[in-house]
């Protein structure tokens, strides 16, 4: 519809106006922002609909604005807001099965993909002459979670079915799903430019940018330049824009141009700057693009020098880069190990006595998966003496190769480590190089260097039900510190009782789920307490001790993005967090925490304490996370 169309419209508005019929004219605005939406004029399109709402409400009909409303705000980028007007439709709405699919869009946008596929199949069994169309969104909501098999296998349903309506997208699926699994079409070129074209018409542009360049990556360079150029001149609205600088961001690395692929990059970033009231699972998301983008941008800067690569691994991990020389002034007389892959190869970036260095490192897959495997024999009560070798032996050999280089730069000095990949789980204090030294570990740097321990005026001490010396453990350490304590809390106390709290102290079971991080959680009286119900705390405590197994345990998202209980907790406002990414003993874990607790109170920082404290005692499984001191 041009502009001439929408003239049309908007002066049939005005006419109806003065005719005072609410339904004639509530059905022009919502004709009107239809037609704004097809044009990605989202802005207006929200205003129309929004009148259209006021108005059909005086005539008890307002509910059905709700669904172009959503649309309007999830084609903006707005998917709270998107979110909470789908659910707003009340069932009894004759649309409501394609509310069900709108809503399912939106949901696989914030990263809840199981809840969206519930609600696809809610709308095959409420509307089966919908098939196809549910079929197309489950094969696109199983590729983006990256099950290439399923989502091929939903796909071909749909084209061999025949229906029109549905085959262009459903075929782009399947060609995108073949080449994530590896197969490489003789006709490449051919058929994604043809499928690309095919979901532009029919309303699928996203799915098309991404065939366009996810094939011409797999392409000859002029082959793959023919392809990018149909996307970057493409206007988009939402997350679209920052997959079209990333297009505009390939095409300028086709043609040698540096500056343009950094420059793009950047811009792109900027895009997936996360709306502040979404969800720790959104934000997770939403990070596969800029992870694309800050991974390019690394890789092309990469000539330019440790500083530059610093900078783009905080973009990788989804941080604005600090200042260098603010970083600097913190630091002092610490030093700072932030590890980041190149490809296949990992690196270490050091800062340490104003300098920053880039060293590579040995690699060290089988000796992390060598101390993986010796934890777990160690959380074995049955072979924990026996094991307790085979750990010193495994973390020694990748403490070498992790450190053997960087030691030099860093010498003695207090560390802060910024992990990568696989070393999210490492247990750094049964590292030697971190034994007895206080170390604490962030996500990123700036969630080190944007918080500070603070004082511990109000403290909170809660345990759980079935863990064995737990009641005995908290009712000590509140015996000897004071505060608050709450035996076997329910999920809503705990959750009041840790709001503004300056120092929480929790025992209990913990439990890790990798294919739903956020349903991690701790184990409490009539239920658990999961990662994603932190949203609920206002003020988050300062710091936190989950004397819990598995609590400082997360899922890697792209961009070394980490999801779980303990990295909900910061992503909540916690400024630090000491907790455990592999099992622990109950009886150790007693000692520890009083020894530490003891020290906290003498006046030692967080890290330095549990580094004491783990030096005179058995277990030493656990992390200082966040801000150490």
């Amino acid at each position: 519809m041009s502009g001439a169309d929408l003239g049309v419209l908007t002066h049939m508005v005005r006419a109806l106006r003065d005719a005072r019929d609410p339904q004639c004219l509530g059905l022009a605005l919502t004709i009107r922002g239809r037609a704004q939406l097809q044009q990605r004029l989202t802005g207006p399109a929200e205003r129309s609909f929004s009148a259209a709402r006021r108005v059909l409400g005086r005539v008890g009909r307002g509910e059905y604005c709700l669904q172009d409303q959503g649309r309007a705000a999830l084609y903006g980028g707005d998917v709270p807001r998107a979110l909470a007007l789908f659910e707003a439709v009340p069932p009894e709405v004759d649309r409501y099965p394609g509310v069900l699919v709108d809503q399912a869009q939106a949901l696989r946008m914030a990263g809840r993909h199981l809840e969206a596929v519930s609600a696809l199949r809610t709308a095959a069994r409420l509307a089966p002459a919908m098939r196809s169309e549910v079929l197309v969104h489950a094969a696109d909501c199983a590729l983006w979670m990256e099950d290439p098999v399923q989502a091929l296998k939903l796909a071909e349903q749909v084209t061999r079915s025949g229906d029109p309506r549905w085959c262009w997208p459903a075929r782009a699926i399947e060609l995108q799903a073949r080449l994530n699994l590896g197969e490489l079409p003789e006709d490449l070129f051919l058929a994604s430019h043809m499928l690309s074209i095919g979901c532009e018409q029919v309303g699928w542009p996203l799915t098309a940018l991404r065939l366009r360049m996810a094939a011409a990556q797999r392409l000859a360079p002029t082959q793959a330049r023919q392809l990018l150029l149909g996307v970057v001149n493409r206007r988009e609205t939402g997350p679209a824009r920052a997959e079209v600088s990333l297009a505009k961001a390939l095409l300028a690395q086709l043609v040698g141009r540096r500056r343009s692929v950094l420059a793009h990059c950047r811009a792109g970033l900027r895009f997936t700057e996360p709306h502040p009231d979404l969800s720790i699972e959104h934000k997770a998301e939403t990070a596969r693009t800029a992870a694309r983008l800050a991974q390019l941008g690394l890789t092309v800067s990469w000539h330019r020098g440790p500083r530059s690569t610093l900078r783009w691994s905080e973009h990788l991990r989804g941080s604005p880069p600090p200042p260098m020389s603010e970083l600097i002034d913190r630091l002092a007389d610490d030093a700072l190990v932030s590890f980041v892959h190149r490809g296949d190869q990992l690196y270490a970036l050091t800062v340490a006595g104003g300098r920053v260095r880039r060293w590579e490192i040995e690699r060290c897959a089988d000796q992390l998966r060598d101390l993986a495997f010796a934890l777990g024999v160690c959380g074995d009560g049955s072979m924990r003496a026996n094991a307790a070798a085979l750990v010193r032996q495994a973390a020694g050999e990748l403490s070498q190769r992790l450190f053997q280089q960087v030691s030099r730069a860093v010498a003695d000095r207090r560390l802060v480590v910024i992990p990568a990949g696989q070393l999210h789980g490492v247990p750094w204090a049964q590292l030697p190089h971190c034994r007895e030294r206080p170390t604490t570990v962030a996500p990123s740097i700036a969630h080190w260097l944007h918080r500070s321990i603070g004082p511990r005026t109000r403290a909170v001490w809660l345990y759980g039900p079935k863990l064995q010396h737990a009641a005995e453990e908290v009712s000590e350490l509140h015996a000897g510190h004071g505060g608050e304590l709450l035996r076997l809390p329910t999920v809503p106390q705990a959750l009041s009782a840790m709001d503004g709290a300056d120092l929480v102290h929790l025992a209990a079971h913990g439990d890790f789920h990798q294919g739903r991080p956020l349903y991690s959680g701790i184990q409490l009286s009539g239920g658990r307490l999961l990662g994603q119900q932190l949203e609920q705390l206002k003020s988050a405590p300062r710091l936190v001790v989950l004397a819990a197994c598995h609590a400082g345990r997360s899922a890697v998202r792209p961009g070394d993005r980490l999801v779980g209980f303990s990295a909900a907790l910061l992503s909540a406002g916690a400024h630090t967090i000491i907790s455990s990414p592999v099992p622990v003993s109950d009886d150790g874990t007693r000692q520890l925490m009083a020894e530490f607790h003891r020290l906290l109170a003498g006046g030692h920082p967080p890290a330095a304490a549990l580094a004491l404290a783990q030096a005179t005692h058995s277990e030493s499984n656990f992390t200082c996370l966040g801000a150490g001191w």
